[in-house]
């Protein structure tokens, strides 16, 4: 549509300092854009820089841990929180040790840049992936999170989303 090669639209959307475009393509690629309401995709973004803007948090039990009114305020929270800095969140159930393996794939795949241990379960296997991994995570519920001895906790009762978000961004 703008007649230009891949990689200059590439360069455009990342805002490329490394090559010269000219101001009158650079315009017509951003023109067309915003005519196709163009967005890149989060899956291509996260190729190129290495981050997925997303942040996980790993419960336990979904129904019992939304069912409180104490952990749906700490959840909304969170999620308004990573929304106000550019991450979305995503929430995977861990309800047994089988889903382990699972998780442990979405790890591998990069599918978030931060993990937030949400109750009283972690796998095995997880817990040796994001630390072998060296990504950042940690413990909302207490000290009484299974092998989790090597990750930052935080009591929800006093919760503190810089605190997480300064640990899981930094």
């Amino acid at each position: 549509l703008a007649n230009v090669n891949s990689s200059t639209v590439s360069r455009v959307v990342n805002n490329s300092k490394n090559y010269k475009i000219s101001e009158k393509v650079r315009r017509r690629v951003l023109k067309i854009m915003s005519e196709l309401d163009y967005e890149p995709t989060s899956y291509a973004q996260s190729t190129k820089t290495g981050h997925s803007n997303n942040l996980a948090i790993i419960l336990h039990n979904l129904e019992r841990d939304f069912s409180s009114l104490t952990n749906s305020v700490v959840w909304a929270s969170f999620c308004r929180h990573a929304s106000q800095r550019g991450y979305a969140t995503i929430f995977y159930p861990l309800e047994d040790e089988s889903l382990d393996d699972q998780i442990v794939r979405r790890i591998r795949a990069r599918s978030a840049d931060g993990y937030v241990i949400g109750g009283p379960l972690i796998g095995k296997k997880t817990l040796e992936e994001i630390i072998q991994k060296n990504i950042p995570a940690v413990s909302y519920v207490s000290d009484n999170v299974q092998n989790a001895d090597k990750l930052e906790k935080i009591c929800c009762y006093y919760i503190d989303n810089t605190f997480v978000f300064n640990h899981l961004l930094s």
